[in-house]
Formats: C-alpha cells, structure tokens, sequence
C-alpha cells in the first residue's frame, strides 16, 4: 500500500511539466500524482486549479477521491484546493502535509516540488480512496510532533488485538500469560495505586469482568473485527461475542469520525498536556503509540489523523504512559511504575517454528538422526559425534547432477562456448578464419583433452 510519504520521496526537489504548457503549474503537481497513483490523469475545466474542485463531479473524481470540507478533517495527504481570489490569488492545489505545511510545485518562490507554508483558507480536499495505513507491518516508527517524540508501533501480521490483566500490579513487562508470544504491550485502564482495585469493563485473554459502574466508557473489538465505544452500563456482550474490550480515559477518534468518549473521573484531561498512552487503528491494523513529552489530547488526535487512524483511544498516562516492544520497555516519564492491565499484540506460542540453535558439533551428547534406515558406518578410527542424516539415492542423483552442472558453468566454460561460436559463425559465413584465432582454439581443446584429462584420472 502506498503511503504519501513514498509519494514525497519520490518528487521532492523534481520539477515536473506535464503537457508542457505555461511551464511548470501547481496543476502538474496533482497530475504527477495522478500517474503515481494509477488515476487517469485530467485537465482542470476552467484552467484554474480551482476547477479541480468546483468540477469535481463532472471530472468523475467520486470514483478516486473523498471530498473533504471541513478543515478539522483534513488528513496528510489530502490534496486541498484553494480558490481564485484566496490567500492563493490565481488559485491553488497541494498536498496537505501537517499544521500549515503544503506538499507542491509552484509555491513558496519555487518551480519545483517543496513544502511550504500556506494559508488554510483552502476550500475543499480531495482524498485519495487508494493510501493504505501509514504504520507498517510490525513497524516501530518514531514520529515527532509539535515538538514532542512520539514512538508508534503498528500490529505484526499473525498477531491479534488483546487485552490482559496480572493478578496484581506490575511493570508492564511482567504482565504475563504462559502459552502466549506477546511482541507487544501498552498500559491500559484504570486501578486505585494503593488498593490495586480494578476500574471498568476488563475482557481479555486471562480476564472477564464487566462492572456496570456507569463512571466509566467501555472500547470493544468485536469478533467480527468492528470496534464499539460506549458507556460501561451498555456493555451487554456474551463472551462469544467480544475479542477484547477495556476501560479506556477517553475515545476522541471512532470509525473515522471524531468522538468525546471520556470517562467521568478524568474530564480534567481533556485539556492537559502529559505523556500520553495511545491505542489507534488504522485501515488495515491496531498501533500502539506513546508520547515521550507533554501533548493535549488535541494534539495527538490533530498527529494521529496523519497517520490514517480511524479510532484514538487513550489509556492511562503520566507516569503509566508505558510500551513494551520486544524485550524494549519504552516509557513517558517512569518504565517500572506498576500497571494492573494490559493491551498486547500477541500469538499462541505453539504458532511459533522451533528452531534449533546452533551449537558445535562437539557439544551433542548423542547423533542427532531423522526417522529413516541408518547407513551403516565402518571405520577404525573412534567414532565422533556427528549428526548422521540417511538419504534417498534418487536424491543423492540429483544432488550430483546439479554438482556437475554447477561446474559446467564457471568462467573457462563460458569463454570456450563464445570461441566456438565466433568459429561456427565464420565457417558458416565462408569467412577466413584468422591464423591468431586458430592458436587460441588449439591451447583450448590441449587443455581440455590434455591437462583436464589427466587430472582427472588422478
């Protein structure tokens, strides 16, 4: 899937003309796009780029694109349209990057692709239906914003959404189940430090409670892969029904759409900057990210639409805003403070290949032999350990035609077929053939009748 990261990479700094007319546009810009995005390329109506938008329909972009008008909405690559008259006085196109920064062509005194700084009085945005998630598989990825690292990690193909709860509180690395490969795990919901009490829905791998406090919102993946967010009282699902569910801080981001799902007890950080604790999902996966400076809830729902999310949920933060990736513990502001609950990434562990590790020979205590008829071994030296492996002789065969065949083709073969076609092709021509030529044809054949033979009768 393609990112609008691949698409920068790909133009940035090139100049690109299209049809070769009035020089390089901002309409080629999108045009270039066009063709890197396997969409018919089509000329602007009114020859303004605003023609791009105010045309829309007829031009049959319904088919490629989304139509985005409200400017809280706009998505990193978006391509936003400005029109005559504007902050752009002849009209404008290119790709929304973040906060005021535009991906184009003609902008900001250049010819060529750059970003730049534009006005956000654009009128309308065209969203390519074709970008996949900005997360790859298993990615780890570093981000920054306003500022602030902020480290997203996306779900490794194989691996599913889950949610797990330790018998006490721990560091998150020691929430554990055995029979279970976690490649990763994020803080999650909420508990009392000093009683260790359990807030909200908890439904998960090791755990199943469903408190109806009505105090609390509830975020669900469902078995057939839809998410639910809602109030803890309208959490009715059986077990057969539900993948995971917790009881998240807040829910800003649902199915695309921006939401205010907050948990009554922690209104107060609707507006606060802190170390945040992220669970997204995007078009093809779950990600888990954390912030490793202070950001306002806004801010990462504002980072995360660059990302492609369609939900945003936030888990405890501060001094829990934890993520474990691999054997790595990543954290906002404390690594070992204590958590009771988890969201991991994870598979069974039988799912795994076993593999055997490597050791010197030396070292196996007994011949390691697969289930076939042993061949026998004679010597009368003292046997060593060795790994003894019995093969079919067909195998052996092919085995040994390959070997020859391998050996057939190295450089001394390769420079005898070129002789002796340059000699084919002048006696089939009637041509001369040169007294030099001849010389180095007869040292070949001496070598190979004379020299190769003997040694191989050595």
């Amino acid at each position: 899937m393609k990112t609008p990261q691949q698409f920068v990479d790909a133009y940035k700094f090139k100049a690109f003309d299209y049809d070769g007319v009035y020089g390089v546009q901002c309409v080629d810009a999108f045009k270039a796009f066009c063709l890197w995005a396997g969409i018919p390329v089509k000329a602007t109506p009114n020859n303004y780029a605003d023609g791009y938008w105010f045309y829309r329909e007829q031009l049959g972009f319904g088919q490629w694109f989304e139509f985005v008008t409200d400017h809280n909405q706009v998505r990193k690559g978006d391509w936003c349209i400005w029109a005559q008259g504007s902050s752009c006085p002849l009209s404008h196109i290119a790709m929304y990057w973040e906060g005021s920064s535009y991906f184009g062509e003609r902008q900001n005194g250049n010819l060529f692709f750059c970003f730049a700084d534009l006005k956000n009085d654009w009128i309308g945005a065209l969203r390519w239906k074709g970008w996949g998630s900005m997360i790859g598989s298993w990615e780890k990825r570093i981000d920054m914003y306003a500022g602030t690292e902020i480290i997203v990690c996306g779900c490794p193909d194989g691996d599913h959404l889950t949610f797990m709860a330790a018998s006490e509180p721990k560091p998150i690395q020691d929430v554990d189940t055995l029979g279970t490969v976690y490649d990763m795990k994020l803080n999650a919901n909420f508990f009392n430090m000093e009683s260790g009490e359990q807030y909200g829905v908890r439904c998960g791998i090791n755990v199943w409670e469903v408190p109806r406090q009505g105090a609390f919102i509830y975020y669900a993946l469902k078995k057939d892969g839809t998410t639910e967010v809602g109030n803890d009282f309208d959490f009715w699902y059986a077990r057969g029904e539900i993948e995971c569910a917790g009881s998240p801080a807040m829910v800003l981001m649902h199915n695309g759409q921006d939401t205010e799902y907050i948990s009554p007890n922690v209104v107060w950080r609707r507006n606060y900057a802190c170390s945040q604790s992220m669970l997204i999902r995007t078009a093809d996966r779950f990600c888990f990210a954390i912030s490793k400076g202070k950001l306002t809830p806004d801010q990462c729902r504002a980072w995360a639409k660059s990302i492609g999310a369609l939900d945003l949920v936030f888990n405890d933060a501060g001094g829990s805003s934890c993520i474990q990736y691999g054997y790595d513990v990543f954290s906002g502001t404390g690594e070992n403070r204590k958590i009771p609950n988890v969201w991991a990434f994870c598979h069974d562990a039988l799912e795994d290949t076993i593999e055997i590790p490597l050791e010197p020979i030396s070292a196996v205590s007994e011949p390691i032999t697969e289930q076939h008829e042993e061949i026998p071994v004679e010597t009368e030296q003292p046997q060593e350990t060795f790994i003894n492996v019995a093969h079919e002789v067909d195998d052996m065969e092919e085995k040994t035609v390959k070997n020859q065949i391998a050996k057939l083709i190295d450089v001394k073969s390769i420079i005898t077929i070129m002789v002796m076609f340059c000699l084919c092709y002048l006696v089939i021509n009637g041509q001369e053939i040169p007294q030099n030529f001849m010389q180095v044809l007869i040292a070949i054949m001496t070598f190979y009748f004379g020299y190769q033979s003997n040694k191989g009768d050595k």
